[in-house]
């Protein structure tokens, strides 16, 4: 026999007995802790006047925090921990356990990173990078820290212990925070296509904004500031703010600037005349009043401001952003000018709303991921088995040199190594191949030597017009095969020693022969004899 009851029975701040009371009357309820379910789990039995009956057509195990309204959550950057003021009745599965005041989570690392505190299936307390798993575990907060900065803050995550998880999972997954309509988040005080600096500054009213079953309340941003703005730095694109502006931008102390990737890096880069750019102004559950409302530069500049107005706050890179959830409220169009006075020669040429009925963007995903946790197929020579271990490995096997290649070098295997060093050879921008051992070959087909780069005794170097005997091509014993000979502008005479002699040549018309220019001889050595003779 069952009985269904709505929510509002399910009251949390009860704790699970494992024996049902002694005196019931009739419709009394209790938490079991499992002892006398049907089930053998936690959950709520209820007295029909002659036996006790599990109550079902509700969410019957509580699961989260049970007085959350009653709970003060606080970050202290200096120490890294996160404290809860308040006894706070942790819910793991409908077991209850009562947290002292104030409770204080472990440290996390100092290193930057996102960090989350929480509560596992065993009720242990976890700090850890790895992010909790809604089903089982129970939120307290996360945190964003930046060793760089020394500074970071923590998110509110306290979830009651009366709603249902697998909603909540669900909601996380495919809606995320969400503003509550008609809660304000109204812009003012900013004034269009004007460089004054009292033009360019706005203050934006707080509002109500929803994380699931929480309602989180956002402060007011004073015109004129301060306003926190985040940015990408460095190749690993590591988020850093600045919650000191006084402006809704940032600027190099001259022109403002924008959020560029280049060069495989992240950085604030100045704009150029009459270029566009997006601020975007977000809010989020962040328990300190300097992060709940926060201002993204952009990443892109336009040359036409309707350009800059089309385009739309998901084209933003988030990488790694510290943020489980986020809710976009505001896009700022900026122009730059050279002629524009005032701070960053900046003047705000349009203000979008971004909120209606509806409006969120999961930022960074619900899991963030590292590469170590991402599994990797070995292939080839990779035995790695996830993603960060295959990329350190292929770091130790790659070909590296131990210095700067001097360009247009050709490079050579460094023995011994897995690197290579430049050589003398250099093949440059027309194909003009230089400094192999004096010889080069010109785009046009010339071999050119360089003086004193061979000896007088080769066939090459009388070619070239080295030695006294210059015109002179007797001993040619360096070559073997065929041998093709081409008259470049010098004087090349072929002579005939008139008889079959090892190594030297006979014409094929007998007789000493004087080639044109660019006309060509053809030699070829007989294996019997080795004579070389003219082909003709």
């Amino acid at each position: 026999m069952s009985l269904e009851v709505p929510r509002a029975t399910l009251l949390a701040g009860m704790v699970p007995a494992s024996a049902a009371p002694t005196t019931p009357t009739a419709n009394d309820v209790y938490p079991d802790d499992g002892t006398n379910t049907d089930t053998g789990k936690p959950g709520m039995r209820y007295y029909t006047g002659a036996a006790w009956a599990d109550v079902t057509g509700a969410e019957t195990v509580l699961h989260g925090v049970g007085n959350r309204d009653s709970l003060t959550p606080s970050y202290d950057p200096a120490t890294r921990v996160v404290t809860i003021t308040g006894a706070a009745e942790i819910w793991v599965d409908g077991v209850l356990t009562t947290l002292a005041t104030p409770y204080e989570f472990a440290a996390h690392a100092n290193t930057t990173g996102t960090y989350y505190m929480y509560f596992n299936s065993n009720g242990t307390e976890v700090v850890s990078t790895a992010v909790w798993s809604i089903e089982t575990d129970v939120p307290v907060a996360y945190v964003s820290y930046n060793l760089t900065l020394t500074d970071g803050f923590a998110y509110y995550e306290l979830h009651s212990a009366e709603s249902d998880r697998y909603w909540r999972r669900s909601h996380h997954l495919s809606i995320g925070a969400l503003v509550q309509a008609g809660s304000g988040f109204d812009a003012s005080g900013y004034t269009l296509d004007d460089d004054a600096d009292a033009s360019k500054t706005l203050a934006i009213t707080g509002g109500t904004i929803w994380d699931e079953d929480i309602a989180f309340t956002i402060g007011n941003t004073a015109d004129g500031g301060p306003y926190t703005i985040w940015s990408r730095g460095g190749a690993s694109g590591v988020w850093a703010w600045d919650k000191t502006a006084t402006f809704p931008f940032l600027d190099d102390g001259t022109d403002i600037e924008y959020n560029q990737f280049t060069g495989g890096a992240w950085q604030l880069t100045p704009l150029t005349d009459k270029q566009h750019m997006n601020m975007w102004v977000f809010a989020t559950s962040a328990i300190d009043g300097d992060f709940d409302m926060f201002f993204v530069v952009g990443q892109s500049v336009y040359a036409k401001e309707k350009d800059a107005i089309a385009a739309p706050a998901s084209g933003i890179s988030w990488g790694t952003l510290p943020f489980q959830e986020i809710v976009p409220l505001y896009q700022i169009t900026l122009k730059f000018a050279n002629g524009n006075g005032g701070q960053g020669k900046a003047e705000i040429r349009a203000v979008t709303r971004l909120i209606g009925t509806q409006s969120s963007i999961m930022a960074g995903g619900a899991s963030p991921t590292s590469a170590g946790a991402v599994s990797f197929v070995p292939a080839g020579a990779i035995a790695a088995t996830d993603v960060q271990s295959a990329i350190e490995e292929l770091d130790t096997e790659k070909v590296s040199a131990a210095a700067v290649i001097v360009e247009h070098s050709i490079v050579r295997g460094d023995g011994g190594a897995n690197g290579v060093q430049d050589t003398s050879i250099v093949v440059d921008d027309s194909d003009n191949v230089s400094a192999v051992n004096g010889i080069g070959h010109t785009a046009e087909g010339s071999l050119t030597v360089a003086s004193g780069a061979v000896t007088p005794t080769t066939a090459v170097a009388k070619l070239a017009g080295e030695g006294a005997a210059a015109d002179d091509l007797t001993d040619i014993s360096t070559f073997v095969g065929h041998l093709m000979i081409r008259n470049n502008g010098q004087t090349i005479t072929l002579k005939d020693h008139g008889s079959d002699v090892a190594d030297k040549i006979r014409t094929k018309d007998a007789g000493d022969k004087t080639l044109a220019n660019n006309a060509w001889a053809h030699l070829y050595r007989q294996t019997t004899s080795d004579v070389w003779r003219e082909v003709g």
